[in-house]
């Protein structure tokens, strides 16, 4: 007998249900490639184009449970423990996914125009792949959804013990920057297991 789907707490499932928008075009987010530029949002909550340098998790046989966030417009199908972002008083916050509550508000892309929609619906769904594109922002648009890259440790902590890699991702030449980032069994950068193992002590709860 099949027992029930592990949760996974680092990514976005794929087999069609995560896309990331590029300048002309949606793409399926198990297709994702580094050096991809997909939308994003600045600091000033402005749309730009940021370079995907980095595959965080990359994984396409596994299911895994998911909890799946609806709005009036837009799904978005995250893990547990992956940060999203929150409108909160004037204010972006992020949040673990699951500890967002209906009502909530999440910030969305609709057709280029920065938009706050409540949380309406939270469900949780079975779903297969695990994915995770780092862009140089630390944020990445799912599904018109504005979320982090990050999970476990906090985005702003993350995206500097990161900086090295990106910097790194600039200048070494492909098939070094490969071996650097060899993957585990689960398709997880061992770089990024060693880097982020140190945060481990404030690891958000």
């Amino acid at each position: 007998m099949t027992g029930p789907a592990p949760i996974c707490d680092c990514c976005f499932p794929g087999q069609e249900t995560s896309f990331v928008t590029l300048k002309n075009d949606k793409r399926r987010i198990e297709d994702v490639e580094v050096g991809d530029e997909v939308k994003v949002i600045t600091d000033q909550l402005e749309f730009r184009y940021s370079r995907v340098y980095a595959l965080g998790h990359k994984n396409k046989d596994r299911k895994t449970m998911f909890i799946e966030l609806g709005t009036a417009s837009s799904r978005i199908p995250i893990s547990p423990r992956h940060f999203i972002k929150i409108y909160d008083n004037g204010n972006i916050i992020e949040k673990f996914a699951k500890d967002v509550k209906v009502g909530d508000t999440l910030l969305i892309d609709n057709n280029d125009q920065l938009v706050e929609e409540p949380v309406l619906e939270i469900d949780h769904v079975e779903a297969q792949g695990l994915y995770a594109p780092f862009t140089e922002e630390g944020n990445i648009i799912i599904n018109n959804v504005v979320a982090s890259c990050y999970a476990e440790v906090k985005s702003s902590l993350a995206h500097k013990l990161l900086s090295p890699i990106r910097g790194l991702s600039r200048y070494l030449p492909t098939p070094i920057m490969d071996l650097v980032m060899t993957p585990n069994n689960d398709g997880v950068p061992m770089v990024f297991d060693a880097t982020l193992n140190v945060a481990h002590p404030l690891v958000a709860e």
